[in-house]
């Protein structure tokens, strides 16, 4: 089965997407069972720990430049049209919610969550009107729908119903390392970690409070700091950290290539997580799969991937912070937590995920009959 792959992704800052990218299309270039053909702009690398056999084609596209439109769209709407008609694949995919138009070929879309329209507060009016057309769009051309986790599925059908059969494709930690024996040069002798963005649903800020509270007013020893991962330059997390009475030990990094985020998730004290809400939650699963304990709300997708592995707060602060002080002060607990994330992330590999997607693909190259919907 000849397979093309959209692999555009507007800006590094979307990370999952490049995660799930790389990920399964190394998967998918690996069976025999499917030809592979890439399609990416000249100028957006390819993600570092991808891993293609020769056999895997990559198709290197020219994005014109036009102010008047999103970059998104003229991929969408005019490169990946022409290109598609020359690469002729059997099924199209589009893992990131958009499609192109026109009914010549078979097409998948992955579906990854409903966060522009949950979270309205935290999008601007053009970037969800935006992301709901080209999400709308494609499910109404798609002939076959892909959901990173059961959660995201129920989402998808509750919000949207689309009209094709949607099929859950779970993610799988990206293995970019072994965790080394020393920990991470520049780390603290013993720090709380937090890798996953500064989007406001990821509550760092309770994060911040919850540990400035807990060092102050629970005695979490003084050597332990929190380390947040690739906020450097958001304006609200450096913010909230000036309003703590200990930013002298919240470290704010840049992003860590990924050959040495294994280090910091092994060497951590415990990988705090209290987002609102995921599709699917592949920081928190990475961080088990090198080894960290790790404490998150039970919400959305995080419940169903991490499972019993995982310790859960009640989402708020105080409910926070009696989290942290209670796994910092057990460290039998955390020890009990690391061997439980291990062989919980081993269960999710990529070739599971390429295996459910190639089933998702045959499904909708059987149902395609070629007519506009």
């Amino acid at each position: 089965m000849r397979v093309s792959v959209d692999a555009f992704v507007p800006s590094p800052g979307f990370g999952g997407f490049i995660s799930y990218i790389g990920g399964l299309c190394t998967a998918l270039a690996a069976r025999d069972d499917i030809e592979l053909d890439i399609l990416l702009p000249t100028d957006q690398p390819v993600p570092e720990f991808v891993d293609l056999p020769s056999s895997a084609r990559i198709h290197r596209l020219e994005l014109p430049a036009d102010a008047e439109q999103r970059p998104g769209v003229l991929w969408t709407d005019h490169v990946l049209p022409a290109a598609l008609d020359e690469v002729a694949p059997e099924v199209h995919l589009g893992p990131a919610f958009m499609l192109p138009p026109g009914h010549e070929r078979p097409q998948v879309v992955t579906l990854h969550d409903d966060m522009f329209e949950r979270f309205p507060q935290f999008y601007g009016e053009t970037t969800r009107a935006y992301s709901r057309e080209q999400t709308l769009r494609a499910l109404s051309v798609a002939d076959g729908v892909l959901a990173v986790s059961e959660a995201t599925r129920r989402d998808a059908i509750e919000r949207w119903a689309p009209h094709a059969p949607v099929v859950v494709t779970p993610l799988a930690p990206r293995l970019v390392g072994e965790p080394g024996t020393r920990p991470p040069a520049g780390a603290p002798p013993s720090y709380l970690l937090n890798v996953g963005g500064s989007h406001r649903r990821k509550r760092l800020d309770h994060l911040i409070e919850a540990f400035s509270r807990a060092a102050t007013e629970l005695a979490i020893p003084q050597e332990v700091h929190l380390v947040l991962v690739g906020v450097e330059d958001d304006e609200h997390v450096r913010e909230w950290r000036a309003a703590s009475p200990i930013p002298e030990r919240i470290l704010l990094t840049g992003r860590i290539p990924d050959r040495e985020l294994p280090t910091w998730y092994r060497h951590c004290e415990l990988f705090v997580y209290p987002s609102e809400y995921e599709g699917f939650g592949l920081g928190p699963l990475e961080a088990m799969a090198s080894g960290a304990p790790v404490l998150t709300y039970r919400n959305s997708a995080l419940a169903e991937v991490l499972g019993d592995a995982a310790e859960y707060a009640r989402p708020g602060v105080d409910e926070l912070r009696e989290g942290l002080a209670s796994l910092l002060g057990d460290e039998p607990k955390r020890l009990q937590m690391r061997a439980q994330g291990l062989a919980r992330a081993s269960g999710f590999r990529w070739e599971r995920t390429a295996e459910a997607t190639v089933a998702g693909l045959r499904t909708a190259i059987a149902s395609f009959s070629g007519s506009p919907r």
